[in-house]
């Protein structure tokens, strides 16, 4: 056993031989222990995450283009009628100077107060359609109308020939004067401009007032007209 102890002394003092050698110098043996993995930045999306994983592959999104949300958002009605109450020249009723108006007309293409609202409704759908312009549902058809007209643009025909002082300076419930004014504006076109047959919009189509909103003198005066001018009965085929 001593024998037996002395060679194995032997053996641990021995130089290494070379298969021993080449196992202590192989890159393996040599490689350093990797260095701590970086902290992602937030920004990375989950999809580069994914294709590290072998899973899923899909490229990131281009930031330049928008989102589904963000399409929807920016083609929603109720958004685009947010924004355009807030143009300079419609957060002033179209009517007198009360300020952020939630009123409007679908076919007048104005928006307006709540007490000019009630005249509005006073002259029937034939002349303005009225809406609410957070209760009442929009749709894309009639929003791109408020974008096109506008106070702006609706005054500058309905009030090209208002004379001074005839404008409401203040809005009361049951006002007759503000009552007059509308009426006069809309309903009679009193003040409508007579070079042109309606508001100008941006692109400068001339939205046509309809004949509807003709005055009623007139429409009365071209029915007798009309009644007058036609044949008598037993007039025709006679001889």
């Amino acid at each position: 056993s001593s024998a037996n102890a002395t060679r194995d002394d032997r053996a641990s003092d021995a130089p290494p031989t070379e298969a021993m050698r080449n196992v202590l110098l192989s890159p393996e043996a040599k490689k350093k222990p990797p260095p701590p993995p970086k902290p992602r930045d937030d920004a990375t999306s989950a999809s580069d995450r994914g294709g590290a994983r072998g899973g899923d592959r899909r490229p990131q999104r281009d930031d330049a283009f928008p989102s589904h949300h963000e399409v929807n958002t920016a083609l929603d009605p109720r958004a685009r009628l947010d924004a355009v109450l807030k143009r300079p020249e419609n957060v002033t009723c179209a009517e007198c100077p009360t300020r952020n108006p939630c009123w409007a007309s679908l076919n007048l293409g104005v928006f307006f107060c709540l007490n000019c609202s009630g005249v509005h409704r006073g002259l029937g759908v034939h002349v303005s359609k009225v809406r609410s312009t957070s209760m009442d549902k929009w749709s894309e058809e009639n929003v791109a109308f408020m974008e096109k007209i506008g106070n702006s643009r609706a005054n500058a025909y309905w009030e090209a020939n208002v004379p001074p002082g005839a404008k409401p300076t203040a809005s009361e419930e049951g006002d007759p004067a503000v009552a007059k004014y509308i009426r006069d504006k809309y309903e009679l076109k009193k003040f409508c401009a007579t070079d042109v047959a309606g508001p100008v919009d941006a692109s400068g189509v001339v939205h046509k007032t309809h004949d509807a909103f003709a005055p009623r003198e007139r429409v009365a005066g071209d029915r007798m007209a009309s009644f007058g001018s036609a044949p008598a009965p037993g007039s025709q085929g006679g001889g």
